[in-house]
């Protein structure tokens, strides 16, 4: 007689994989072509059981800190656009006077700053983002 399959418990330890999706929890396209206005981000994560899930994960959002000063080399908080909490949405505002960011990431534990692996390890997803929908900010 076999014995009943047990199920697995979903907790971060069990996400093989991150999927960064829209609103409407449809993957998106990389990079991100950005509207003006709001732009919503969710996460979806995939267990290792092949299940998906809607999750909160660290969401980071570089901001270049000192580009005026290139011989320092490249400084970036990666936290100060979204915080260091677990969210389940990441809004990024695009419009012409507006900050421009480069990418955004989301993470099941927050990457430490510098691996060997790049933090290969930690199942995450990210993607760049295109600007060409938004115009120019006027002189």
């Amino acid at each position: 007689m076999s014995q009943p399959v047990e199920k697995l418990e979903k907790n971060d330890y069990a996400i093989v994989k991150l999927i960064i999706v829209d609103e409407h929890n449809n993957p998106i396209k990389k990079p991100y072509k950005l509207a003006q206005g709001a732009n919503v981000f969710r996460c979806m994560a995939v267990y290792n059981d092949g299940s998906k899930e809607p999750y909160n994960p660290y969401w980071m959002c570089p901001i270049v800190l000192n580009k005026s000063y290139p011989d320092r080399g490249v400084e970036l908080d990666v936290w100060g656009v979204l915080g260091q909490d677990k969210r389940a949405e990441a809004v990024i505002n695009a419009a012409p006077n507006h900050e421009r960011y480069t990418e955004l990431a989301c993470w099941v534990f927050p990457p430490k700053k510098e691996t060997q692996t790049g933090n290969a390890e930690i199942p995450h997803d990210s993607t760049g983002f295109d600007y060409s929908n938004i115009p120019k900010a006027a002189n």
